[in-house]
């Protein structure tokens, strides 16, 4: 789809047929290869559910095992969704995934999200935490300097 917008989409799959899957969105945000209009991710964030429609390469027995793997445990995934808009609205129409979706470890999730809080996901915030801790070192006294001045 040449017309197609195309954003990074964080799921869970609901349920799958032959040529499209029901999933849960977790998150959405502007791929890397891709820049998404604000627009767009504005109304995408709104959603809750969606149905994915599977192009060539997400047929096939690895996609399968990878959609499955996600019905059945639960596995968050992220995908490249090519966004086709209505010639006669502009609403946002088909949504279609043209690669395999990628399984999100539990520590990525942040990552892939752009950051974004999501319920459930007490270990990205630890990570984080934990990260600012080991740059900037611990706090050993509330803005006293060494030599006795209080820091600005």
């Amino acid at each position: 789809m040449p017309n197609a917008e195309v954003v990074r989409v964080c799921f869970r799959v609901e349920g799958i047929w032959r040529n499209r899957f029901r999933v849960r969105i977790q998150g959405v945000h502007s791929s890397d290869t891709f820049k998404a209009s604000a627009t767009t991710l504005a109304e995408l964030r709104r959603r809750k559910s969606a149905l994915l429609f599977r192009e060539s390469a997400v047929f096939g027995y690895m996609a399968g095992c990878v959609l499955l793997d996600s019905v059945d445990n639960g596995v968050l995934l992220a995908a490249d969704v090519h966004i086709d808009r209505r010639w006669a609205t502009g609403q946002i129409g088909r949504w279609s995934v043209h690669e395999v979706p990628v399984k999100i470890a539990q520590t990525d999730r942040a990552e892939y999200l752009g950051q974004q809080e999501i319920p459930g996901m007490d270990t990205t915030v630890l990570t984080m935490a934990t990260q600012q801790v080991e740059e900037f070192g611990e706090a050993e006294n509330d803005g006293e300097a060494e030599d006795g001045q209080f820091a600005a």
